[in-house]
C-alpha cells in the first residue's frame, strides 16, 4: 500500500516541476528587482524572508496532493476496490496525507536550499524556521484533506485552497502594500495560518520564542481542531 501511494504522488513530474520551478523563478525575479531598487540592502537576509513567503504560498499549493489522490480513493469507481480490501479505509485516507506532506516538504526544502545557496544569508535559528514548514506542511495536507471532503471533486477543493493561498497571503502583507495601522498589523500576524507561520518564523529567527511560539501555538491548535473535524467527517466517506 505505501509503495503504491508513493510512486502515485511521485509520478506528477509536471506537479513537482511547477511547484519547485516557479517559485525558484520569482525568487530570483524578485531579488533582481531589489537588487536593482537597493543595491546597498543586504541581499542575503533579504532573499531569507523572499523565499520563506513563496515557501508558505506554495506550500498551500501542494494540498493539490492530498486532494487528487483521495477525490481517486474515495470519490470515484476505485472506491469499491478499497472497501474490498481487508485494510481500513482511513489508512488509505492517512497514506494520502503522509506521502503527501513527505513531497511537498521536501519540494519547499530544495527551494530553501535555492536561496541559501544563492543568496547566503545568515539566519539564526533556522532550524526552527524549517519545523515551522513542515509542521505548515501537516497543517495545509489536512486541510486539503477536509476539503476534498466537504466538495468532493478535486478541482474544486483546489480552487477553495487557491483562495485560501492568494487571500491569506495578500492579507498578510506579502504581495501587496497595506496601509500602515493597527488593523492590517493585527491582519498581517493573525488573519490566518499563512500569517501565523511567518510570525512564527519571524520571530524565530530574531530570537523572540515567545513570540515565535504564539504563532507555533496557533497553527498547532488550528491544526488539531481540523483533524478532529476531519476524522468525524471522514466516517461518511469511509463508511
Amino acid at each position: 500500500m505505501f509503495r503504491f501511494y508513493a510512486l502515485r504522488v511521485l509520478k506528477d513530474y509536471l506537479g513537482h516541476i511547477i511547484l519547485i520551478g516557479l517559485p525558484l523563478v520569482l525568487i530570483y525575479v524578485n531579488m533582481e528587482i531589489q537588487a536593482n531598487v537597493d543595491p546597498a540592502a543586504d541581499m542575503g537576509q533579504t532573499a531569507f524572508f523572499v523565499g520563506i513567503v513563496f515557501i508558505l504560498m506554495f506550500q498551500v499549493f501542494g494540498a493539490a496532493f492530498t486532494t487528487e489522490g483521495m477525490e481517486t480513493d474515495f470519490f470515484t469507481p476505485f472506491k469499491d476496490r478499497l472497501r474490498a480490501s481487508p485494510v481500513h479505509p482511513v489508512r488509505f485516507m492517512l497514506a494520502n496525507m503522509l506521502y503527501s506532506s513527505i513531497v511537498s516538504f521536501l519540494q519547499l526544502m530544495v527551494i530553501l536550499a535555492f536561496v541559501f545557496v544563492m543568496y547566503e544569508p545568515t539566519v539564526s535559528n533556522w532550524g526552527l524556521a524549517v519545523l515551522v514548514i513542515f509542521l505548515g506542511v501537516g497543517f495545509t495536507q489536512t486541510l486539503g484533506a477536509l476539503v476534498i471532503i466537504l466538495v468532493k471533486k478535486a478541482n474544486k477543493a483546489q480552487a477553495v485552497i487557491t483562495l485560501y493561498a492568494i487571500g491569506g497571503s495578500m492579507l498578510a502583507g506579502h504581495f501587496i502594500a497595506l496601509p500602515d495601522n493597527r488593523i492590517t498589523s493585527f491582519l498581517g500576524d493573525y488573519s490566518s495560518p499563512i500569517s501565523w507561520q511567518r510570525l512564527s518564523i519571524e520571530h524565530f529567527v530574531d530570537g523572540d520564542y515567545a513570540m515565535g511560539m504564539l504563532g507555533l501555538g496557533l497553527l498547532l491548535g488550528s491544526w488539531a481542531l481540523i483533524l478532529v473535524l476531519l476524522f468525524r467527517l471522514s466516517r461518511r466517506v469511509v463508511a
